[in-house]
C-alpha cells in the first residue's frame, strides 16, 4: 500500500472557492461526505481517460478518496493489507496503445487500469460489471446532445458523476481540492514514467503543473453533475475518442 501511511483525509482541502492561493482552512472547507454522502470502504470509483495521463488532472480527487478509504479501514482494524476498488477506464484507438499505470495512486493491481477500445456499449458494460458508483469524466465541450438508449441508462449503478480536466483547470467548476505540493511527488512521477511515449508524458505533466501548482499547493477544479448529463457524456466519450 503506497499511500496508506503517506496520506490522511486532513491532507486534502475541499472547498467551493476556486483559488490557487494558500487556503485558509476554517473558511468554506467541505468534507468528502458532502460530495459522496454514502462513501464507504465498499465505494467503487472509476476515472475515464481519453489520453493515458488525463487522470493527473483528477489526482487530488482520487487520492483524497484513497486517504478516506484507509481512514475508514483503520477504524475497523489496525493492521490490514488491502487496496480500494478504484479503476481507470482508458479509451484507446488501437489494442496496442500503451496504458498509464496508476498503481502509485493505489489503483492496483495493473488489471484495474482497463483498456476500452471497442464499441459504444463496452464502457457501459464494464461500469455495470464492476458496479461503479462514483465516476469521473474528462470534460469535453460538446455542442450537441447525445441520445442514450433507455436500457443502458436504467441499468447503470453510478450514483455520483464528476467532471475533471486533464490539466486540472476545469471551466465552470463548482469545487476544488487542494494538497501540499510535496505530498505525492513520487507518486506523480512514477505514474508519468509508466507511459511509453515520454515526450507526450512530460508535455502533459508540464501543462498540469502550469495550471495547478501555486505557492506550494496543488489545486484542481471539478464539477459535480447530474446523472442525466453524466450519461450523456459517457455516450459521447465512448463514440468519439
Amino acid at each position: 500500500m503506497h499511500l496508506s501511511e503517506k496520506t490522511r483525509p486532513t491532507d486534502f482541502i475541499i472547498h467551493d472557492q476556486i483559488s490557487t492561493d494558500r487556503p485558509e482552512r476554517p473558511v468554506k472547507q467541505r468534507q468528502l461526505s458532502s460530495l459522496i454522502p454514502n462513501f464507504s470502504t465498499q465505494t467503487r470509483l472509476a476515472v475515464v481517460t481519453r489520453q493515458p495521463l488525463d487522470a493527473l488532472g483528477a489526482s487530488n480527487f482520487i487520492t483524497a478518496c484513497v486517504a478516506e478509504f484507509y481512514e475508514k479501514y483503520r477504524q475497523r482494524e489496525s493492521h490490514f493489507f488491502v487496496y480500494p476498488d478504484y479503476f481507470t477506464f482508458q479509451l484507446t484507438a488501437r489494442p496496442d496503445d500503451s496504458l498509464a499505470d496508476y498503481g502509485y495512486f493505489d489503483i492496483w493491481p495493473m488489471s484495474k487500469n482497463i483498456r476500452l477500445e471497442t464499441g459504444a456499449d463496452r464502457i457501459f458494460q464494464v461500469i455495470n460489471e464492476l458496479r461503479i458508483d462514483v465516476l469521473l469524466l474528462p470534460f469535453v465541450d460538446i455542442k450537441d446532445s447525445c441520445a442514450l438508449p433507455h436500457h443502458l441508462l436504467a441499468n447503470l449503478p453510478v450514483e455520483h458523476y464528476f467532471f475533471y480536466a486533464a490539466n486540472g483547470a476545469l471551466p465552470q467548476a463548482n469545487f476544488s481540492i487542494q494538497r501540499l505540493l510535496t505530498l505525492l511527488d513520487n507518486s506523480v512521477e512514477t505514474v508519468v514514467n509508466s507511459v511509453a511515449d515520454q515526450v507526450y508524458a512530460y508535455q502533459t505533466l508540464e501543462r498540469w503543473q502550469h495550471q495547478t501548482h501555486r505557492n506550494g499547493w496543488i489545486t484542481e477544479a471539478y464539477r459535480q453533475i447530474s446523472t442525466e448529463l453524466g450519461c450523456q457524456y459517457l455516450t459521447f466519450l465512448s463514440e468519439n475518442w
